[in-house]
C-alpha cells in the first residue's frame, strides 16, 4: 500500500467513526436535551399556572371571608317555609309591643314564576289605636325578614266588633303580606 492510499483509507475509517459517532452518539444525545428542555418548559409553564391558581385561591378565600358576615345576614332575611314559628313569634312580639290584637287569618304558599325567589302570601290583621297599627306596619317594613306589603286596609271598628277590651277609636288593620322564603 502505498501512502496516499494508506492516508484515503485513514481518512476514509476516520470520515465513517466521525459519521458514526455523530450518528449515534451525538445526535441522539442533542435529542434528548431537546425533549429534555421542552418537559423543563412545560413544567415551568404548569409551576406558573399552579402558582396563579394558588394566588386567586387565596384572593376567595379572603373574599369569602370578608363577605361571609354578609352571606350570613342575608340568609337570615329568608324565613324557612316549612316552620315560620320564628316570624309569625316575630309579629306577635311586635303586636304586643304596639298594643295591639293579632290575629293571622292564612298563610298560602305563592308559585309564580315571574318571581326570582319563593314566597308565601300571610293575611295579618290587628285590632288597637291607628297610631300603634302605623307602629306595627313600620317595624314589619323595618324588620329582618324580607316582607312586601301588598295590601293595607284600615277600617274603623263598628259597635259590633267592639267589646270589653277595644275603645270606639279603635281601628281594624288588614294587611297581606308577602313573604320571602329560603
Amino acid at each position: 500500500m502505498t501512502l496516499t492510499k494508506k492516508i484515503h483509507l485513514s481518512l476514509i475509517v476516520l470520515l465513517i467513526t466521525s459519521l458514526l459517532l455523530i450518528v449515534f452518539l451525538i445526535h441522539p444525545l442533542f435529542k434528548d436535551i431537546k425533549k429534555n428542555s421542552e418537559e423543563l418548559l412545560s413544567q415551568k409553564q404548569e409551576i406558573i399556572l399552579l402558582t396563579q391558581e394558588s394566588e386567586n385561591l387565596g384572593e376567595i378565600k379572603n373574599a369569602l371571608e370578608t363577605y361571609q358576615s354578609n352571606l350570613q345576614k342575608m340568609e337570615s332575611l329568608f324565613i324557612n317555609p316549612e316552620l315560620p314559628i320564628e316570624f309569625v313569634n316575630f309579629l306577635e312580639k311586635n303586636a304586643s309591643q304596639s298594643l295591639l290584637f293579632l290575629k293571622i287569618s292564612s298563610i298560602v304558599k305563592n308559585q309564580q314564576e315571574k318571581d326570582v325567589w319563593s314566597s308565601f302570601s300571610i293575611q295579618v290583621s290587628t285590632i288597637g289605636p291607628f297610631p300603634s297599627s302605623l307602629r306595627f306596619l313600620e317595624k314589619l317594613e323595618n324588620s329582618p325578614y324580607l316582607i312586601e306589603v301588598l295590601n293595607f286596609k284600615v277600617e274603623r271598628l263598628t259597635e259590633k266588633k267592639l267589646n270589653s277590651t277595644f275603645s270606639l277609636g279603635d281601628v281594624e288593620a288588614t294587611s297581606l303580606l308577602k313573604v320571602y322564603t329560603k
